[in-house]
C-alpha cells in the first residue's frame, strides 16, 4: 500500500457506518451498565468522536446513523463490527 492509499473502514472511509457502529457500541454499554475498562474509550473519548462525526456528516445524517446503530440487534452490530475490521 503506498503512502497515498488509506485503508477503508468505518473510521476512514464510511463515516455513516462508523457512526452506526458507535451507536451500537454505546447501546451495548448502556445494557451492560456503562462499565468499560480503563483506557478503553471512556465518555470523554466518545463525546469527542460524536462531535467530530457530527461535524463531518452534518447533524441530521449523524443523528439518523447513530439512532440506526443504537437500534441494531446485537448480532447485526457484531456483523457490522466484523465487516469494519475486514475492511481496514
Amino acid at each position: 500500500m503506498s503512502c497515498r492509499q488509506r485503508p477503508r473502514g468505518p473510521a476512514l472511509g464510511d463515516a455513516e457506518a462508523g457512526v452506526r457502529l458507535l451507536g451500537a457500541v454505546e447501546a451495548a454499554l448502556d445494557r451492560a451498565g456503562g462499565k468499560i475498562g480503563a483506557g478503553q474509550g471512556g465518555p470523554a473519548d466518545r463525546d469527542k468522536i460524536r462531535a467530530l462525526a457530527a461535524a463531518a456528516l452534518g447533524e441530521e445524517r449523524f443523528t439518523a446513523a447513530y439512532a440506526a446503530g443504537r437500534a441494531l440487534p446485537e448480532d447485526e452490530a457484531a456483523a457490522l463490527a466484523l465487516a469494519a475490521g475486514r475492511q481496514s
